[in-house]
C-alpha cells in the first residue's frame, strides 16, 4: 500500500510538498531550494510516533506528530480523512 498527499509542512511558515504513507511509515518530501536539508526528505516510522495532535488552519486538517525522541512536525493535510484511516489502521494510536 503506498498513498500520496498533497502536504505543506509547517515549519517556519507553511512548505510545499508531499507525504507518502506506505506499510512501515510516512514521508515528507520538498524539493524547495530555500528549506534547510534536514527538512527536506522527513521519514517518520509508526512505530515512533508518541502522540498525534489534530487542529485546524482555515478549511485544511492539521497533524502534529510528536515521535519518541520529542521531535515535533506539523503538516497541513489537503485529504485528511483518507490520512486517518492509514495512521489509525498503522499506529497504537486509535483516537487522536
Amino acid at each position: 500500500m503506498r498513498k500520496y498527499f498533497v502536504t505543506s509542512l509547517i515549519k517556519g511558515g507553511i512548505l510545499g510538498g508531499g507525504l507518502t504513507a506506505d506499510d512501515e511509515k510516512i514521508c515528507y518530501k520538498t524539493g524547495k531550494l530555500t528549506v534547510a536539508p534536514e527538512l527536506k526528505n522527513i521519514v517518520i516510522p509508526y512505530k515512533n510516533i508518541k502522540n498525534i495532535t489534530k487542529g485546524g488552519f482555515f478549511i485544511f486538517k492539521t497533524y502534529k506528530f510528536t515521535l519518541e525522541n520529542n521531535k515535533e512536525y506539523k503538516f497541513l493535510v489537503f485529504t485528511a480523512n483518507a490520512l486517518d484511516k492509514i495512521l489509525k489502521s498503522k499506529t497504537a494510536l486509535k483516537s487522536f
